[in-house]
C-alpha cells in the first residue's frame, strides 16, 4: 500500500502522454542508451530509432551476455554510465 498515491495518479492517465520521434529530435541533453547483448531484438530496434533520431550527444552501448532486466546489475554498466557522466558533467 506503500505505492498506493502514485498509483493514483498513474491512473489518472487512461494513456500515456504520447511521445514522438519529433520530440526525440529536440532533445539537447546528453544520453546514453543502454542495451543488454540478450535483450529482446523489439528493445534493440527502439534504441536504434532512438539514436538515430537524436542529437550527436547520444552514445549506445551494448552490456553483452544479459537481458535488459539484468543490465544494472553488471560491472561493465557501472563504469560507462560513470565515464558517461565524467564526461558531461
Amino acid at each position: 500500500m506503500d505505492n498506493a498515491r502514485s498509483l493514483e495518479g498513474e491512473l489518472e492517465y487512461a494513456q500515456p502522454p504520447s511521445f514522438s520521434v519529433e520530440d526525440v529530435k529536440r532533445m539537447t541533453t546528453p544520453i546514453l542508451l543502454v542495451k543488454g547483448g540478450l535483450s529482446p531484438k523489439f528493445f534493440h530496434r527502439i534504441s536504434d530509432i532512438l539514436s538515430d533520431n537524436m542529437p550527436n550527444n547520444t552514445e549506445q552501448i551494448v552490456i553483452p551476455n544479459v537481458s535488459h532486466d539484468g543490465v544494472k546489475f553488471t560491472n561493465m554498466f557501472s563504469s560507462k554510465v560513470m565515464d558517461f557522466f565524467a564526461r558531461h558533467s
